[in-house]
């Protein structure tokens, strides 16, 4: 069972603004702001956020070799039961009822010890899709129009565990907190929250 704790600390609400800050970390690359019209203010917060692994891309298709050299193997076989957990980050975007649409981007994520407020990575993001109304998600283009109400999300790369307690295991029940700088229309800012790592999936043991 996937288990993550969320509690949204910050968020922020960004109207127009111009520029881009140099000697910043990126975590994606930067979207231009939009120019003439007053942009759109949004407003920003960290939905939840998952600590797990980084199932990297989806296999090229059903007949990957891949799957065959597991099917011969009783411990890869083990290994392709226990279903991947994308380490990840949703984000809540609304925006106001007028001005020009406004371009995100992540500029920066980072993953602190919540008891000694110790830096413990850089969090790198990718893949930005949003909930759409056929009922999932799918790729986002990054773009905030007026009145819109959208559910985002973000892959990042797995956490490094060996810095986390040694092991995924031994992080189990340890906050940590979540802090990204955002930018919206030009203007960038901090939003932050507290999450926890998701349970292990354990297998049971079987007599082969």
């Amino acid at each position: 069972m996937k288990k993550t704790l969320t509690s949204v600390v910050s968020t922020l609400v960004i109207g127009v603004g111009v520029g881009a800050l140099a000697g910043c970390l990126r975590a994606e690359a930067d979207a231009t702001p939009p120019t003439g019209n007053k942009a759109v203010a949004v407003t920003v917060s960290i939905s939840s956020a998952t600590l797990a692994d980084d199932c990297g891309a989806p296999p090229a298709g059903p007949g990957a070799a891949v799957q065959s050299k597991a099917a011969s193997d009783q411990t890869g076989v083990r290994m392709a039961r226990r279903a991947c957990r994308q380490t990840s980050v949703q984000l809540g975007l609304a925006s106001g009822s007028d001005g020009a649409p406004s371009t995100f981007a992540i500029v920066k994520a980072q993953l602190f010890d919540a008891a000694t407020g110790k830096l413990v990575q850089e969090m790198a993001t990718r893949n930005p899709q949003v909930w759409a109304a056929s009922g999932r998600f799918q790729s986002w283009d990054r773009v905030v129009k007026a009145n819109q109400k959208l559910q985002v999300s973000y892959d990042m790369n797995a956490p490094d565990w060996s810095k986390m307690g040694g092991s995924q295991m031994a992080a189990q029940g340890k906050s940590f907190r979540l802090v990204m700088t955002v930018r919206v229309g030009g203007k960038q800012t901090t939003i932050e929250s507290t999450v926890q790592s998701a349970e292990l999936m354990m297998e049971p043991n079987v007599v082969t």
